[in-house]
């Protein structure tokens, strides 16, 4: 599997707007065998999607959003070509949204009104049919009220 350590999520909000600007910055690494089946037809990609962590564990995440571009997923692709064996790609996503969209924690009924939001950086394979998600990887957490 690629070689991702972990990515960092980075949240900042202009407080006249409540825009906030949300990026994920990583680094990925490809084996010599990986980059010998990219030889052979063999296709990589990441997307990425940021979470809301619920309370109390064991409850599932809040989906925020989708980096997206054109409509689509936002998409990173590696393939043939692209990348050398044990060479570092770094890759980034970044948007601005509203802020709210990151809120999903103002609740009277637990008091609980922080977020704790962290991003998951997904890796898809292909080997010319549909791509498949092989792993995911996610960032650090950043806890604030938004």
């Amino acid at each position: 599997m690629p070689d991702i350590p972990r990515p960092e999520l980075i949240i900042s909000v202009d407080a006249g707007s409540n825009i906030a600007t949300v990026t994920v910055n990583g680094w990925i690494r490809f084996s010599d065998f990986e980059v010998n089946q990219m030889e052979q037809g063999l296709r990589f990609a990441l997307t990425c999607g940021v979470w809301e962590e619920d309370d109390p564990p064991g409850d599932s995440d809040d989906h925020c959003f989708w980096f997206e571009s054109d409509g689509g997923a936002d998409t990173w692709s590696f393939t043939d070509g692209d990348v050398e064996a044990d060479e570092w790609e770094d890759f980034s996503f970044s948007t601005r949204i509203s802020a709210s969209v990151l809120n999903k924690d103002d609740n009277d009924w637990t008091r609980n009104f922080q977020d704790e939001i962290y991003a998951q950086v997904v890796i898809w394979a292909s080997d010319g049919g549909a791509y498949e998600e092989v792993s995911s990887v996610r960032s650090n957490r950043i806890d604030r009220r938004f």
